[in-house]
């Protein structure tokens, strides 16, 4: 049985062979040098004064061998823990299904559909929440990935090994040869750069997400029996049609904002990496089918349509004779087969983007219409048991998978399509002076020259225009041959008006009428999507969409889309202009509104979440947070973005991805039919005074005089931004040290390393501090929202697991970097003084004695990891003081103490999990 001394003993395992590995490789001093310093960092954080006094001069005193030493072990040992922790996790999983005997596990597809039931939802409800349930994780290339590919495969195979080691039956020598193998991956692993030597570029980027792919491969088709399951049990003897509710999207090659090396050319390459890894994958999956279906039509049965459509086929491609013939004939199943593969064959071969060759299936749901023949034959010939565990599985891959794995998203700011549409409408003499007009008389320009396509000289346009332009060609050439479900929504972030969203449908209608076909746009399902992520744009997103659902050009656009509207809302940029607390309130009050103008307008809207990783950028449990949206407005459909580490923690290990899955799809299922009452008015009306004072808390602090000095010296973000993780560059404008410019993803990544946390926290404690002081019942009434409204519960939740993670000691260390002094006592005073008034609040309001009391496993976490992450941090601050003693003029920190704090990020990437 999985239990706690499961994980004790593989950490100690791991443990002990890394101090053999550190012995073996710097020597006996140097590692008791490591052993000494997490010693006595364990002694500081229980108190002792004079270890803490100790650990300081011993760090300030370690010279740059010593340094990376000390970091590379501790950065070693937290990656161990947690493929550890991560295998405990799995152990747990299935220890709570096997507990769970007949009843569903919590949090499952099969709980959810079993509260249907006892709901008293009939039947033909049920069909319609399936008809409705549409879940399609986004994943992109953020960088706050830190962790090299080539170091992840080599905890993989500890992985493996320690799985091994678990079996009942090992040999002796088995067991000593599994145990040899960890040794050497912990040695090869101590030998390995923990850098990226350089920026992964785009196309490695899109490659690292197809690994992730191969594990869904094999995790989608148990979701889709879980959901069959279910249904089956729950509701028996109805019949539901089988619906497609899950599918992928990627920005990974279509995400050109801020990102000069994601160009047409790219993601045209995207595209064609995308299709055929799927025809690969079908392939393969064709060839395995091939190996099953061995039945002799002398003992079962074929339906004659299979026979009739193998003759067409036969007739229509001679050319496939030659693959058919070897087969015999009596194997119908296997010569139909053979078939397929042929035209999968063909389809691989197949030159992008140009014509496809004779026989190649153009359409994923042509190959599906063909397997599901097999399907059906098998079905009416006493091999229903066969076509269930061998051909399903393969039906569901091609309805979810198509021939491109996963939908590509286009992205890009609006300023960008501005200059390209006013330079367009210049040249072609349309209109002289776009930029210089007023939101009214633009959208009144671009309605009036929607469509227009007139000759352009390729030479006389810039290559901004250019390039802006070999995109929308690229966009509707993929959609008139692969069909538009290789595309997903075309994103334009930074939506302040509606114009922004109509230049997108102006150059789209460009492109497809200079193609020739008006009615084509280059755009998948999910469409034309504007992205609201600063505070005003929140606030004014609903009166933007009104403006557009009223626009006649766009209402017609809508309605050949099903009058679905995919909304964008932004996690990150949200908070990072204007604090955790209005962030959260914005986002939701924004998406009531914009739901209630769709909803009045007949248009169904579908809200894409931009979510990262960190509690600060909209993370923490996607379950939690589903169940937690205003009323209504998930309405069974849902996006979400998957960031930076978040893609390796919840889909490198098949079992963590099903969970992670299954939970999603339970959430999404249940918020939908969960009857319960809107938020009061009186709830309503708290939050927006909530929301309003930790607002003006957090922009005091940030406008305060110096605010963006002393983040620039008191975090690594100067580092952060060089790091070789990621193709895109960390400022949307170069060379432009502001806040404004500065992108969200390095904002939270730097607070996190200095285990400040702002993003996560600030502004929450003085708002609900000074809220409860101004009324008798304050706390009462924070309390029972807390418990009675599933938002302000998540918000609080996240709130507190963040304080939780931050570390004030640490964080005043990191506060002794800034240069100017007086600046440093006024910032850090409003610091320290709103992170104890959010202790405060978090506890009052949730009713608990210490933080994280309910969540303790939690808690046991961090309390065990902090004296192993804290060494790091004080490393990190001294390298940090170093670097700056021995910048030369330029500022340039030379290389050693360079890659010595990039090790130190590292580090403390491992030790927080979640960085950005």
């Amino acid at each position: 049985m999985a239990g706690p001394r499961s994980l004790v003993l593989e950490i100690h395992n791991l443990t002990e062979h890394l101090y053999r590995v550190l012995q073996e490789q710097v020597g006996v001093e140097l590692t008791e040098l490591v052993e000494h310093v997490f010693d006595l960092a364990k002694a500081r954080r229980a108190g002792d004064i004079k270890a803490a006094h100790e650990l300081g001069k011993l760090v300030a005193d370690l010279d740059e061998r010593q340094a990376e030493v000390v970091l590379t072990a501790a950065s070693l040992r937290f990656d161990l823990v947690n493929m550890a922790e991560d295998r405990q996790r799995v152990r747990m999983l299935r220890d709570r299904e096997r507990r769970s005997g007949h009843h569903p596990r919590p949090e499952s597809i099969s709980a959810a559909i079993a509260y249907l039931g006892e709901e008293g939802y009939g039947a033909d409800q049920v069909q319609g929440f399936l008809d409705k349930l549409s879940i399609e994780p986004v994943f992109t290339a953020h960088p706050t990935e830190a962790k090299r590919r080539t170091v992840r495969a080599k905890l993989k195979r500890i992985q493996q090994c320690l799985a091994e080691l678990n079996q009942h039956d090992l040999l002796p020598r088995e067991e000593q040869r599994l145990e040899e193998i960890i040794h050497c991956e912990i040695v090869a692993l101590w030998q390995t750069e923990p850098h990226r030597p350089e920026r992964p570029t785009v196309i490695e980027e899109v490659e690292r997400a197809l690994f992730f792919m191969q594990t869904l491969w094999d995790v989608v088709p148990r979701l889709y029996q879980e959901l069959e399951d279910g249904l089956g049990r729950y509701f028996y003897g109805n019949i539901f049609s089988r619906t497609r509710f899950l599918h992928f999207g990627s920005w990974i090659g279509g995400d050109r904002d801020g990102n000069p090396f994601v160009t047409s050319e790219v993601t045209a390459q995207t595209l064609t990496i995308l299709r055929q890894a799927a025809l690969d994958a079908h392939l393969q999956e064709c060839r395995q089918m091939y190996q099953r279906l061995s039945m002799s039509m002398r003992k079962i049965g074929v339906n004659q349509e299979l026979v009739r459509r193998l003759a067409e086929m036969m007739e229509q491609w001679p050319q496939m004779q030659a693959r058919i013939d070897d087969v015999p004939e009596q194997e119908l199943y296997r010569r139909w087969l053979r078939a397929v593969e042929w035209r999968l064959h063909q389809s691989r071969i197949a030159v992008p983007f140009a014509e496809l060759p004779p026989g190649a299936y153009q359409r994923a749901a042509e190959l599906l219409a063909d397997i599901e023949l097999v399907r059906q034959s098998l079905w009416d010939h006493d091999a229903r048991d066969v076509a269930e565990n061998t051909v399903t599985n393969w039906l569901c891959r091609i309805r979810v998978f198509g021939f491109h794995m996963a939908c590509l998203d286009i992205r890009q700011e609006s300023g960008d399509y501005e200059q390209v549409v006013a330079e367009l409408l210049a040249c072609q003499q349309l209109c002289s002076n776009y930029m210089d007009l007023d939101e009214q008389d633009r959208q009144d320009v671009l309605c009036r020259t929607m469509g227009s396509a007139l000759p352009l000289e390729a030479d006389a346009l810039s290559d901004q225009t250019r390039e802006a332009l070999a995109l929308f060609r690229l966009l509707t050439r993929t959609v008139h041959l692969y069909g538009p479900e290789v595309l997903g929504g075309h994103v334009i972030s930074m939506t302040h008006q509606p114009s922004h969203v109509l230049l997108v449908l102006w150059l789209l209608r460009w492109a497809a009428v200079e193609a020739g076909d008006p009615d084509s746009l280059g755009v998948g399902p999910a469409g034309i999507v504007p992205l609201f992520e600063t505070i005003d744009d929140l606030k004014r997103s609903a009166t933007i969409m009104e403006y557009l659902l009223e626009n006649k050009l766009y209402k017609a656009h809508l309605t050949s889309y099903g009058r679905t509207q995919t909304i964008m809302v932004g996690y990150s940029d949200s908070t990072k202009d204007g604090g955790y607390l209005e962030a959260c309130w914005s986002l939701y009050r924004g998406q009531s509104e914009l739901y209630d103008v769709c909803r009045s307008h007949g248009v169904k809207p579908v809200f894409f979440h931009g979510r990262g990783g960190s509690l600060g950028r909209g993370g923490g449990p996607a379950a939690r947070s589903i169940m937690s949206l205003p009323p209504h407005t998930v309405a069974g459909a849902i996006r979400m973005t998957e960031q930076g580490e978040v893609l390796a923690a919840r889909y490198d290990d098949p079992e963590i991805a099903f969970r992670h899955l299954e939970q999603v799809t339970a959430a999404t299922i249940l918020v939908e039919a969960e009857k319960c009452e809107p938020p009061r008015q009186e709830w309503l009306d708290c939050m927006e005074s909530l929301a309003a004072r930790a607002y003006e808390v957090y922009r005091d602090l940030v406008e305060q005089p110096g605010f963006v000095d002393y983040f620039r010296q008191t975090t690594p973000i100067d580092e952060i931004e060089s790091l070789p993780i990621g193709s895109r560059p960390s400022r949307r404008k170069q060379n432009v040290h502001s806040l404004e410019t500065l992108r969200a993803i390095p904002w939270v990544f730097a607070w996190t390393q200095s285990r400040v946390m702002i993003p996560a926290w600030y502004g929450l404690g003085t708002a609900m501090v000074e809220f409860a002081a101004a009324d008798e019942e304050g706390w009462q009434k924070l309390n029972r929202m807390y418990q009675q409204w599933a938002f302000f519960k998540a918000t609080v939740d996240n709130a507190e697991q963040a304080v939780a993670k931050a570390s004030p000691s640490i964080a005043h260390i990191y506060s002794q970097l800034a240069e100017n002094k007086k600046q440093r006592r006024v910032i850090w005073d409003l610091l320290v003084t709103e992170y104890d008034k959010s202790c405060k609040a978090v506890l009052y309001v949730n009713g608990s004695d210490d933080l994280l009391e309910v969540t303790s496993w939690l808690a046991r976490s961090i309390e065990e990891r902090d004296p192993y992450v804290d060494p790091l941090n004080l490393i990190q601050v001294e390298l940090i003081k170093r670097g700056r003693q021995l910048a030369g003029k330029d500022g340039h920190v030379p290389d050693t103490i360079r890659v010595l704090i990039r090790q130190s990020i590292q580090g403390m990437s491992a030790s927080m999990r979640t960085t950005g």
